[in-house]
C-alpha cells in the first residue's frame, strides 16, 4: 500500500519482492519501465499504463488489475494471474505461455499473436461456460 505518486522507475528491476495494493497509475509516465522476477504483486493496479515488453517472471499477479494497459510483447512466465482484470487491454505478442488461472474476454481485448497453451484456452472461454475436458 505505498504511496508512489509521481515516483520515476526507468529499468527498475524488482527480485524478491512483495508489493501489495500499489497504485503504479500515479507514477511518472515518462520514466516508467519495470521488470519483476519472483515478486508477489497482489492487488496491485496499472490501469491505463504503458509496459510494452515488461517481463513477470514467476510473479504472483492475483487480482491485478490490467485494465486500459499496453501489455505488448509483456511476458508472463509461470505467472498466477487468478483474478486479474484485462479489459480493454492491448496485449498483443504478449506470452502467457506457461502463466495460470487466465480469465480473459477476447472481444474485449486486443489479442492479436499472443502465445498461449492449448490447456489456457478454458481461460480464453470463460464466459461461455463451456464443460471442456481434457481426455488422454
Amino acid at each position: 500500500m505505498t504511496s508512489i505518486y509521481d515516483t520515476g522507475f526507468r529499468n527498475a528491476a524488482f527480485k524478491n519482492c512483495k508489493i501489495l495494493g500499489v497504485d503504479f497509475t500515479r507514477c511518472n509516465k515518462y520514466m516508467f519501465s519495470f521488470s519483476f522476477d519472483n515478486c508477489i504483486m497482489d492487488y496491485c493496479t496499472f490501469y491505463g499504463t504503458k509496459l510494452k515488453k515488461t517481463k513477470f517472471l514467476q510473479c504472483s499477479l492475483k487480482e491485478v488489475d490490467f485494465s486500459e494497459t499496453d501489455l505488448t510483447s509483456a511476458l508472463f512466465t509461470k505467472s498466477d494471474l487468478t483474478g486479474a482484470v484485462f479489459s480493454k487491454t492491448l496485449l498483443e505478442k504478449a506470452d502467457f505461455k506457461s502463466a495460470t488461472n487466465i480469465s480473459i474476454d477476447p472481444e474485449f481485448n486486443t489479442l492479436k499473436k499472443a502465445k498461449f497453451s492449448a490447456f489456457q484456452l478454458e481461460g480464453l472461454l470463460l464466459k461461455y461456460q463451456l464443460d471442456i475436458q481434457y481426455d488422454n
